[in-house]
């Protein structure tokens, strides 16, 4: 599997547990070749890859809603799971949102969002 990573710093790596394989990475990154393997619809939040035997689910951080994009709509999802008033409940989609990696999803995590819509800060792993 090879990834195309254009412009600014991007980032992927791998998790692999027991139940789940997960391929988390930044935005931007497209697939280049897949070498045994097919991948099913943009790579977005909650998109599958499948390599040889192994499927994975992508994981694209700041893609909370899984549109492919990391704009005011994702901002929104992240408000509303810190208000209560709708919870992220998929797990790919709350690895999504949770972008200072504490295992939380709050005020800091929408902050980093922000930055990296208004171009003042990027995404990182």
């Amino acid at each position: 599997l090879t990834f195309k990573a254009e412009g600014t710093k991007k980032e992927y790596k791998y998790e692999e547990t027991e139940n789940e394989n997960i391929i988390i990475m930044t935005l931007g990154i497209t697939i280049e070749k897949i070498e045994g393997g097919t991948a099913v619809g943009e790579l977005k939040t909650g998109a599958k890859i499948k390599v040889d035997d192994k499927e994975y689910t992508v994981v694209v951080k700041g893609d909370t809603n899984g549109d492919g994009k990391v704009n005011s709509g994702d901002t929104l999802t992240v408000k509303k799971d810190i208000l209560d008033t709708e919870k992220i409940t998929d797990s790919f989609k709350k690895q999504a949102a949770d972008l200072n990696n504490d295992g939380k999803i709050n005020t800091g995590d929408s902050l980093i969002l922000k930055k990296q819509i208004l171009g003042t800060g990027n995404i990182e792993l």
